[in-house]
């Protein structure tokens, strides 16, 4: 995989995931993900803007980068899906702790005080394996 535009997210904590919302307009948010070969696991709630988007436009761009959304690499085109089988979205929730640990555990923790739901939907991006320009 080295020698693949998915060396780049390899050690890296965040991935800037841009969707499109119905008229066009590209939303870029960056996100804990887990990469298990050439795809990329993000999670979040079900009735989020990007789920709602993803739904409507599978068509993605992604890229590594800092917890600010300050771009580490280059932009990959690819597509992505809701994960719906409940084993897989639990598998991936435990990727997410191995990868993240303390960090997702106080995340979680503190989603449970504040009432959020604890309900997360998996999406799987897959990347098309040609970079695209940076924007």
């Amino acid at each position: 995989m080295t020698d693949t535009p998915l060396a780049q997210f390899v050690n890296q904590s965040f991935i800037n995931v841009e969707t499109y919302r119905k008229n066009g307009v590209a939303v870029k948010t960056p996100l804990w993900f887990y990469q298990d070969g050439n795809n990329l696991f993000i999670r979040t709630g079900p009735d989020s803007g990007k789920v709602k988007r993803i739904r409507h436009n599978p068509s993605v761009k992604i890229a590594p980068c800092k917890s600010n959304g300050e771009l580490l690499g280059s932009w990959i085109a690819g597509k992505a899906h809701l994960i719906t089988d409940i084993a897989e979205d639990d598998r991936i929730n435990r990727l997410f702790s191995e990868k993240y640990g303390l960090q997702k555990a106080l995340f979680d923790a503190s989603g449970k005080l504040s009432g959020r739901s604890l309900i997360a939907v998996a999406i799987v991006v897959q990347p098309e394996l040609q970079p695209t320009s940076q924007s």
